[in-house]
């Protein structure tokens, strides 16, 4: 009989990856979408398609089935701009709390939470799960609520669930039209403002979502696993883009101080316009800084693998171009 799995945040870029590999696999996939356009990235797959809300456990808990060998919990809002700190609060933190509960009163038999490197916060060295998690007490909101979210599923493995958490560093790969999938089409249209300082671990989209089934089937409860790649300077991975497409990357680097500048000008417009702006301090702060991880607890216990960022982004640009939103290159 197959496995069966509950899959949230399944319309996003990881999400996507992750019910694609559960159906390579063999697995008995539910989605719960909240929007219907995005909802139809998943209909090429054979899974059910339920529409719901972790924000609201009446919405979640008629939708997720009971009796299932995991829940998948990879909803989250990724804001960095404090203007949507209250809506980004009640997704990860309440949201996380919900599905919690409901998986309980479920009976899953497992629970794999999708955590993030920013738990850890921003300091000076290689990040392993034994660091300090920083980010419950930083300022950014996406950090805090992150960190927060962990407390909400650990406090589920004192009333009996069996949780695996994962901390993925930066991710690329193939069904990622919004984060670095659009750093493609900024440097094909020459709109790149600036290439920020900061720099990190890359991991593969494909191998992210690879390690949560592995995670379910043998993770340890209450563990975490961090799960990076090749260190990578932004610059490297714009220079990388634009070799792909062969164009040139006209855009230079932006010193930090005068990046976290801009971003303080444009917070200040924010706030006049009740609008994101292109650039927040959130933003400016994480893309100023080092946050390098190490994988080899994942890579031991996990298989999980890592690969040069040429092919990472070399699979997205792919992905890009078969779903039409890039042109193929030219010889």
């Amino acid at each position: 009989m197959a496995k069966r799995a509950f899959v949230t945040g399944a319309t996003g870029f990881l999400g996507i990856n992750l019910v694609e590999q559960l159906c390579h696999q063999g697995w008995q996939v539910t989605c719960l979408y909240r929007d219907a356009n995005k909802a139809d990235a998943l209909k090429k797959f054979d899974v059910e398609l339920v529409k719901g809300s972790i924000e609201d456990q009446a919405h979640l808990a008629p939708v997720m089935p009971k009796d299932l060998d995991a829940v998948f919990h990879v909803a989250a809002e990724v804001s960095f701009w404090h203007g949507h700190n209250q809506r980004q609060t009640k997704t990860n933190v309440e949201g996380t709390r919900n599905v919690v509960e409901v998986a309980i009163k479920h009976g899953a038999r497992r629970f794999v939470h999708t955590s993030s490197i920013a738990v850890y916060g921003f300091q000076p060295g290689i990040i392993t799960e034994e660091s300090a998690q920083l980010g419950l007490n930083s300022w950014i909101n996406y950090l805090k609520t992150k960190a927060l979210a962990e407390e909400e599923v650990r406090k589920g493995i004192k009333t009996g669930l069996d949780v695996v958490i994962l901390n993925p560093a930066n991710i690329v790969g193939p069904h990622d039209p919004h984060n670095w999938g659009r750093s493609f089409r900024l440097i094909k249209e020459n709109k790149l403002p600036g290439i920020p300082p900061g720099k990190g671990s890359f991991a593969h989209g494909v191998e992210v979502a690879k390690a949560h089934i592995v995670a379910c089937e043998r993770g340890r409860t209450g563990h975490n696993y961090l799960l990076g790649g090749p260190t990578a300077s932004y610059m490297d991975c714009l220079k990388t883009v634009a070799k792909l497409m062969d164009v040139p990357l006209k855009t230079t680097l932006v010193p930090g101080p005068i990046l976290k500048g801009l971003a303080l000008v444009s917070d200040l417009g924010s706030r006049l316009t009740k609008q994101a702006p292109e650039i927040t301090p959130e933003m400016a702060e994480a893309l100023t800084a080092v946050q390098i991880c190490s994988s080899a607890k994942a890579e031991k216990e996990l298989d999980y693998k890592t690969f040069p960022i040429e092919k990472s982004f070399a699979d997205c640009y792919q992905s890009l171009v078969e779903d039409g939103l890039l042109p193929a290159r030219t010889a």
